[in-house]
């Protein structure tokens, strides 16, 4: 890990550090430097680093320097060091700008470092290592002594290395809705090929940039007027690379408004109202004018809001129009153009409410012309059906009959409005209103569980018969009405409670487990109530009852410890239980290491391993 030169103690414009690799990170107060790394200043920056002995250096900008610890160890030198006289700052100025080594062509003090302030500082410079192959670099220090404090600036200048390109602050303008075009302004002290590139797109427009020139092209998004910006990447021939955020600001201009013509229709000698509708992206008010005034009829407006009123001239019949200007007040207009087709005088349709009714999810039609008049009644159409999508859905069936299908569990009034058009035009709007019945509760069914002992069932959707009248109803969820006086319900591992409702999606999670060992028909029951997709509960608590069918269970042996005396059997009495009985036998599964067991006290019927006994059996042991 690289270890730490400096930190940065103070920054103004920007500055960078750049790795071996050639890779740039931007520096910030705090920010270490490592003795890898380049630091590189802007154009009017300046950077102050502290090396941790108190003594901070300024770097000014357009600077490229390698840090090196031996470079800033002692700017006031220690006693270890060669010294030199003491001199004044100008002195010092002369020696750097001539080549010289201040440790070589100043004159040494005669008492050596000891001279200076009661701390011990010295009233001379010294440097005890200069750069090499760097750009010019300025360092700030003080230089004490009894009377006052000075901070002068040095310059050590040598051999410059590849410096990254220069790039001055760039700013475009321009009209919204109108492309920018512009260059960036770059250049390369080595006087080498640059090459442009961006760092992402604008966040209200797009650049067109070549890479070769950094010419550019912004096309700012449609009505889009303010301030944007992108970035762009300009590296020289030796892989430097600065970066330069670009400042665009789009000038906002005016925008005609928007409007589109209409066609409306009305009945000799009958006045229609209407509304010309326009909109301004720019948010200005609108005013409206009749700028064509219709050939047969008149026109009067509404200039704020633009609603007005056509009225045909007495007996007229056919075609008319005018023409409405609408203007945002800023020099922005636009026009429209309204027909209206005046129909010979006859009578419209004369329509009458419907009403209908349906059960919950079921479709109904309805003839909604059936009470309708009209002097050509044959030739009576319906059109502009609608409802209330939360009530349903309304479509006109081939025979011209309105289909009204209730939304999906919805009871209540829905109201469909529509109209009825005759031959002529003519039209007249009214209303069917459909009753949709109340939701019919679910039903379900006692049912009866089997499992065996110690064993356990998870329910299904099946266990609890579900049922509903209603078209399209499905269990939605199962409410626990009661528990089981034996065993254990759980829901997931957690115990169940009365009232809880556990949804069908989850009903795989509900789970019965009868106690250890127990067994029996009607073992144990619970009661349940099954609701259905409208939210309706079953009125009646329906029983499931839980069988637990017997297994035999295995016996268990009991540890014995038998004592006898030496040279003499041993009587052992095995023991054991069984949950479901008694013990029937005893099998040997080894035999002892050190003597012989008999299944008999004479000793005369030796047991092998594997063999069943029904009681004692008796060991000799080894003599």
């Amino acid at each position: 890990m690289a270890n730490s030169v400096a930190t940065v103690a103070a920054l103004e414009g920007q500055a960078w550090a750049k790795a071996p690799d050639g890779t740039l990170r931007p520096l910030k107060v705090g920010d270490t430097v490592t003795a890898e790394e380049t630091v590189i200043t802007a154009t009017g920056a300046r950077i102050e680093l502290d090396f941790g002995d108190g003594q901070p250096v300024t770097i000014a900008g357009n600077q490229e320097v390698l840090m090196n610890r031996d470079l800033w160890t002692d700017l006031a030198s220690d006693k270890q060091d060669a010294a030199v006289e003491s001199a004044s700052v100008q002195e010092a100025l002369t020696v750097l700008n001539e080549g010289g080594d201040l440790t070589t062509e100043l004159e040494e003090t005669a008492a050596g470092l000891g001279g200076g302030g009661s701390n011990e500082g010295h009233d001379f410079v010294a440097l005890t290592r200069v750069i090499e192959q760097t750009d010019p670099l300025a360092f700030d220090y003080a230089i004490n002594n009894s009377v006052t404090t000075t901070t002068p600036t040095l310059f050590a200048s040598g051999t410059a290395g590849n410096l990254a390109p220069e790039i001055s602050t760039q700013n475009f303008s321009g009209d919204e809705d109108t492309n920018i075009s512009g260059q960036i302004i770059a250049n390369d002290p080595e006087n080498g090929g640059l090459t442009y590139s961006l760092v992402g797109q604008p966040a209200n427009g797009s650049i067109s940039l070549d890479p070769a020139t950094g010419g550019f092209v912004y096309t700012p998004n449609s009505n889009y007027s303010g301030p944007d910006s992108f970035v762009v990447t300009v590296t020289d021939g030796a892989g430097n690379t600065t970066n330069t955020t670009v400042s665009l600001n789009v000038g906002a201009i005016n925008d005609a408004p928007v409007t589109q013509g209409q066609t409306l229709s009305t009945v000799e000698d009958t006045p229609i109202n209407g509304q010309v509708v326009a909109s301004d992206v720019d948010g200005d008010a609108l005013t409206y004018s009749v700028s064509t005034t219709a050939s047969n009829g008149t026109v009067t407006i509404d200039s704020a809001t633009g609603a007005f009123v056509y009225t045909p001239n007495a007996n007229y019949v056919g075609t008319d129009s005018f023409v409405v200007t609408i203007a945002d007040g800023n020099g922005g207009f636009t026009t429209s153009l309204i027909s209206v087709g005046v129909a010979d005088g006859n009578d419209a349709p004369v329509t009458n409410s419907d009403l209908a009714s349906t059960n919950i999810n079921q479709t109904v039609t309805v003839d909604v012309l059936a009470n309708d008049l009209d002097e050509a009644k044959s030739s009576l159409v319906v059109t502009n059906v609608a409802v209330d999508p939360a009530q349903g859905a309304v479509v006109i069936n081939a025979q011209g009959q309105v289909v009204f299908t209730p939304a999906n569990n919805f009871s209540g009034a829905a109201v469909i409005t529509y109209t009825v058009a005759d031959s002529a035009g003519l039209s007249s709007t009214s209303t069917l209103t459909v009753n949709v019945g109340a939701n019919t509760a679910p039903t379900s069914a006692d049912n009866s569980v089997t499992i065996s002992e110690d064993g356990q069932h998870t329910f299904t959707a099946n266990d609890f018969a579900f049922a509903d009248a209603d078209l399209g109803q499905t269990l939605n969820a199962v409410r626990i009405d009661s528990l089981p006086a034996a065993g254990a319900l759980s829901f997931n591992g957690t115990p169940v409670t009365v009232g809880q409702v556990i949804n069908a999606a989850d009903l795989g999670g509900l789970v019965f487990t009868p106690v250890a060992n127990a067994n029996g028909a009607n073992y144990a029951t619970f009661n349940f109530s099954v609701q259905d997709s409208a939210g309706g509960f079953d009125t009646t608590s329906n029983t499931i009852t839980l069988n637990i069918t017997p297994v035999n269970d295995a016996p268990t042996s009991n540890a014995v410890v038998a004592n006898g005396s030496e040279d003499s059997s041993v009587t052992i009495t095995l023991s054991g239980s069984d949950i479901d009985g008694t013990v029937a036998g005893y099998v040997i599964n080894s035999l002892p290491a050190n003597g012989v067991l008999y299944s008999d006290a004479a000793l005369t019927q030796p047991i092998a391993a594997g063999s069943t006994v029904t009681g004692s059996v008796y060991f000799s042991p080894t003599a």
